[in-house]
């Protein structure tokens, strides 16, 4: 989970694969590169840089050192649950699986929805090391929000990498309701609010703040909680770091605009480029991403692909660098094994 590292100005190159992953020794880029369309030196990127590994509350000495005295609150979607003895049960998925890694031991918070709680609630767990935080969404709501937008809308088109899918993109968009989108920002904005709730409730806790916001459903979360966050008298406050991890594939910049259109494309570059860094899988997604960037044509927005930035508002007093970079996930490969045997 290596963007904690460029967010808190460390070494950006570690936490991808355990170069000792027995996984690794029958050349997997190979298959990976295939399934995916990559060329096979960034597959093998993905599986051969070197890694931190978290493995929960013992690697807890390696979490400290890289966040320092920073309390970290991770958003999603999906979240753990607590289950009767008071551990977390997380979803099955790669997301919520790493996220778990993450953030065991680090006293931090992980916030996510959950419609078995009436309106919002806080849960610590001293077996696992942080907190949750759970709020409801109505259920009109997330279906709009989850199973429409997110999942019929959003996922296919960012998965479209092939030139020839205008036909497979107008049947899909027929069959989206453009009401759809307003629901989608009205979830967005309640993560946002959630989570400043959450920032102002553990002020004084830690000298600085970092929340890493993920994945396709939550793409406007980060500038709408940058926004509310800037409006906000505590200076403390201000100085919250944002992150952003894009879990799925990015697509070159021509789909991703006849996809989404000139105003959605534009809310969500807008949005992720109030984060200070922007972390997607492979090299190839962020050159698209910067290329998505160009295309929109947003006002004082600069391009530096050389530093990997993007820069708003250069030479102002609110000048913002966002860092767009690749960092391909992993996960604890032998706790896997073990629930595999």
């Amino acid at each position: 989970m290596s963007s904690i590292n460029s967010i808190n100005q460390l070494n950006p190159n570690s936490l991808i694969l355990d170069k000792k992953n027995k996984q690794a020794e029958s050349r997997p880029h190979i298959a990976l590169a295939q399934t995916f369309q990559l060329p096979s030196y960034e597959a093998s990127r993905a599986l051969f840089q070197p890694k931190i590994s978290f493995t929960g509350v013992e690697d807890k000495p390696k979490l400290e050192k890289l966040l320092g005295d920073t309390h970290l609150f991770v958003v999603s979607n999906r979240g753990p649950s607590v289950d009767n003895e008071g551990f977390y049960v997380t979803s099955p998925g790669g997301l919520a699986t790493g996220l778990n890694f993450c953030l065991k031991g680090t006293g931090g918070q992980w916030i996510s929805n959950d419609n078995k709680v009436d309106e919002s609630e806080d849960i610590y767990s001293e077996k696992m090391g942080y907190g949750l935080t759970k709020f409801s969404i109505s259920e009109e709501d997330y279906k709009a929000f989850y199973s429409e937008k997110a999942n019929r809308d959003l996922w296919p088109a960012f998965h479209f990498h092939d030139k020839n899918v205008r036909g497979r993109l107008r049947i899909y968009r027929t069959a989206a309701n453009p009401e759809n989108y307003a629901i989608y920002k009205k979830v967005n904005e309640q993560y946002a609010d959630v989570t400043l709730e959450r920032l102002k409730n553990k002020q004084g806790e830690k000298s600085n703040n970092l929340v890493w916001i993920h994945d396709y459903q939550l793409l406007l979360a980060p500038g709408m909680l940058r926004d509310k966050i800037n409006k906000e008298e505590n200076n403390k406050l201000k100085n919250t770091k944002i992150g952003y991890f894009h879990h799925i594939p990015v697509p070159p910049a021509d789909i991703f605009m006849e996809s989404f259109g000139k105003e959605r494309a534009t809310d969500m570059v807008t949005s992720l480029l109030k984060t200070d860094v922007a972390g997607f899988h492979v090299p190839s997604y962020t050159d698209n991403f910067f290329d998505i960037v160009e295309k929109v044509e947003l006002p004082n927005v600069e391009v530096d692909r050389k530093n990997n930035l993007v820069i708003s508002n250069k030479g102002q007093p609110n000048e913002h660098k966002t860092l767009i970079k690749d960092y391909p996930i992993s996960l604890d490969v032998e706790s896997i094994q073990k629930v595999s045997d």
